[in-house]
């Protein structure tokens, strides 16, 4: 009966720590967005009147406002409805602040745009590992692979087809719909 309470009693502090580390990361995130729109025209790049767009180190946009040069539309979705049925309170907390199990964003980026440089563009906070064959995606938005079980984690798809390549090395393309999926089994 002791030892079940211990159980209990872990089980909530490494929750609220969970929790904790999550609002920390989503206050962090709420700072840096609400200092970036602390610029006057000077301390823009280029200035407010000139027509050359900012742009990230790989060329695609981060001000929807700014024209893309050789522009794709995607559209980057991400589900986590299995971390949400199975209860897990990272994936409870961020269905909260997005609306709903699943969220979209529709965005332009740069032809030649990375998937993973993509889903960054669209406002999704991506976490990743470096492996033998190449970088792999081990967070988005604080939801982390092995949280629900051991064999959890992240994959996509592109207009539904099972991604044959790292988010790295597979290109967006016009129309494009990436699906960043988490599976708590890969069976």
């Amino acid at each position: 009966m002791q030892g079940e309470a211990k159980q209990g009693e872990a089980k909530q502090r490494f929750i609220q720590r969970r929790l904790a580390a999550f609002a920390l990361a989503l206050l962090l995130a709420l700072s840096g967005l609400a200092l970036a729109g602390c610029t006057t025209p000077a301390e823009t790049p280029g200035g407010a009147n000139n027509d050359t767009p900012t742009e990230t180190p790989s060329g695609s946009q981060t001000d929807a406002n700014i024209p893309v040069p050789n522009a794709v539309t995607i559209t980057v979705t991400v589900d986590i409805s299995a971390a949400v049925e199975a209860e897990d309170p990272t994936a409870l907390a961020i269905a909260e602040l997005k609306g709903g199990n699943t969220f979209t964003s529709t965005i332009e980026v740069e032809d030649g745009t990375n998937i993973l440089d993509a889903t960054r563009y669209a406002g999704i906070t991506v976490g990743t590992t470096t492996a033998s064959f190449g970088t792999y995606v081990s967070a988005i938005e604080g939801l982390s692979e092995g949280a629900v079980t051991p064999e959890a984690g992240w994959t996509f798809f592109i207009n539904d087809e099972f991604a044959a390549e790292g988010a790295d090395v597979t290109l967006a393309n016009d129309g494009d719909i990436i699906k960043w999926v988490y599976v708590t089994s890969w069976e």
